[in-house]
């Protein structure tokens, strides 16, 4: 996410509140017109682009040398690094500042290049990403990013209006690339949505099928707090105990706090006055909740462990033994083979 984080400082090269573009109503023919960095045809690489499905963006700029061409990528990342050293947008080769820009968009189903937008709404993720994940030349890693930033654009309604369909839909697409964050994030939002089955499905994507053993102590908790999300708090109670039983600090607040409410599991303050004696004494004193509190405000503690010898009273032989593959459960028999598995 690196090469977005300065966006917003982009340095504008004319007025910031311009809006009309002297571009804007020009016709675009880019027949003959060649990508300044590639110096490939632009007709070439529009031809490519709609033989793959993706959508072309190519940005004609002026700059006092004259009209030049951007094929799209290329263009939006050129621009954001030029926003980052906090200089005005300039021709890559002769330096001559752009005095303006507009970024015009053809589809397969619509291959007539149309304008889309020019300077003042190039700085916004929503009009940005999509144009780099129309280049085939992103890898797998930038793709799950921008898939990413674009979902939480949607989720937040920064810059359009929030959009949770589409938001699922392209925190889905970052999750199957492998990008932790939207897959964790897609999993908070499908678990609000309801969506339980599958919230616990992308939960333990990254672990399925490993014995317990193999998980480490930041996916016990992960899976743990999912459960807890969707009202299964028997299945959340049996890993917090797992991830307290490695000396987490996070699951021993939750082991605390939930024999201390009854959340799950019998209420047991006899138990709960025994998992203290693992915390620091100054604390010891508070309540579950106050002691809670002051670990969640340490993220790094979720993956913290710590040798403890915790005596055999504490352990709980229903312990999950394994995760479960996905693939394994029908929809509707999800929960309980769940509840088979974990041995609850």
């Amino acid at each position: 996410m690196g090469m977005f984080s300065m966006i917003a400082k982009i340095t504008p090269t004319s007025d910031a509140e311009h809006i009309s573009n002297p571009l804007e109503a020009k016709g675009l023919e880019i027949e003959d017109q060649i990508d300044i960095y590639s110096q490939e045809k632009l007709s070439t690489i529009k031809e490519e682009r709609f033989q793959r499905g993706s959508d072309f963006y190519v940005a004609c700029c002026e700059s006092r040398g004259g009209e030049f061409f951007f094929e799209g990528g290329r263009f939006v990342e050129h621009f954001v690094k030029e926003g980052e050293r906090n200089r005005a947008l300039q021709h890559p080769f002769t330096r001559e500042p752009i005095t303006s820009f507009a970024v015009y968009k053809a589809t397969p189903e619509a291959p007539d290049l149309v304008y889309i937008f020019g300077e003042k709404e190039a700085r916004l993720h929503v009009n940005c990403l999509p144009i780099l994940l129309s280049d085939p030349e992103r890898s797998d890693k930038e793709r799950g990013i921008y898939y990413f930033m674009l979902g939480e654009c949607y989720v937040q309604g920064k810059d359009c209006h929030p959009d949770i369909d589409r938001a699922i839909s392209y925190l889905t697409e970052g999750a199957k690339l492998g990008n932790d964050d939207a897959r964790h994030n897609l999993a908070l939002l499908l678990s609000e949505q309801g969506k339980a089955r599958e919230a616990l499905l992308w939960t333990i994507k990254p672990w399925e099928g490993r014995e317990i053993q193999d998980v480490p102590v930041e996916g016990i908790n992960e899976i743990a707090n999912c459960f807890e999300r969707i009202g299964e708090k028997h299945q959340a109670f049996l890993f917090f105990h797992e991830a307290a039983c490695r000396g987490n600090p996070y699951g021993i607040a939750k082991v605390i706090r939930y024999y201390d409410q009854g959340f799950g599991i019998g209420r047991d303050l006899t138990k709960v006055e025994n998992w203290k004696a693992f915390i620091p004494s100054e604390w010891r004193s508070k309540s579950s909740l106050e002691y809670l509190s002051h670990i969640v405000k340490s993220p790094r503690l979720a993956k913290l462990t710590t040798r403890l010898d915790i005596p055999e009273v504490l352990k709980n032989s229903n312990r999950p033994q394994s995760l479960p593959n996905p693939e394994d459960f029908s929809s509707k028999s999800f929960f309980s083979r769940m509840r088979s598995l974990l041995r609850i």
